[in-house]
């Protein structure tokens, strides 16, 4: 089975994902929409958390989000996973590389993860490099879309709305308006809605999708 799930924010809301863990097999895979926090803010809580999460034994993908820690992320060896390269974290911990599309149970699933911060999390210090998508990341990301004939079964992003005037908006307008797909899901609102038949919100409950 496959399950999503978001935002858990080092710790900050994880009741979720625990209970996930109560009932997951080894055969199901966990994928998490971004700000899970890894190695973030440099705090003795956060260092604690890390460590329990690299931890875990079940099968999880990580989707970066804006509060996560991105050169940390990016530190890890790179192969290949599911048909395109992921970052290898622990040995059921993989990292979703933006812009790739995976092929899991027979079903394609596009990744891009990532958006911009709002200014309070500047002035914490709190940001870090390559949170927003880049125009090369969302370039890649479209080439590989056309490459499926701009057809997949899901697409999974940090974030869905307005993100301004960026690469990431623009990438989101092209999807939109481009793509065939059955349902987008996304985090980062810190709640669960159905905006419509096709784009669905991910919290702190685990849903099935597969």
């Amino acid at each position: 089975m496959i399950y999503l799930i978001s935002d858990l924010h080092g710790g900050e809301d994880i009741d979720g994902f625990e209970k996930y863990l109560s009932y997951a097999t080894d055969d199901d895979l966990l994928i998490i929409l971004g700000d899970v926090e890894l190695n973030f803010g440099n705090t003795p809580e956060n260092k604690c958390f890390t460590d329990w999460f690299l931890s875990v034994d079940k099968q999880i993908a990580l989707v970066d989000g804006n509060h996560d820690n991105h050169p940390y992320l990016r530190s890890f060896h790179e192969e290949e996973w599911c048909g395109a390269s992921v970052h290898r974290l622990t040995d059921s911990i993989v990292y979703l590389k933006r812009g790739n599309i995976y092929e899991i149970e027979n079903k394609s699933y596009f990744v891009m993860g990532g958006c911009k911060s709002s200014q309070k999390w500047f002035d914490k210090g709190l940001v870090y490099d390559f949170e927003d998508p880049s125009e090369e990341e969302v370039a890649f990301a479209v080439e590989n879309l056309k490459r499926y004939g701009n057809r997949v079964d899901y697409i999974l992003t940090h974030k869905y709305g307005k993100n301004y005037d960026t690469p990431l908006q623009r990438l989101t307008d092209y999807i939109d308006e481009n793509i065939s797909f059955k349902e987008w899901f996304s985090g980062h609102w810190h709640k669960f809605e159905k905006i419509d038949d096709r784009h669905t919100v991910i919290f702190k409950d685990a849903q099935k999708i597969n």
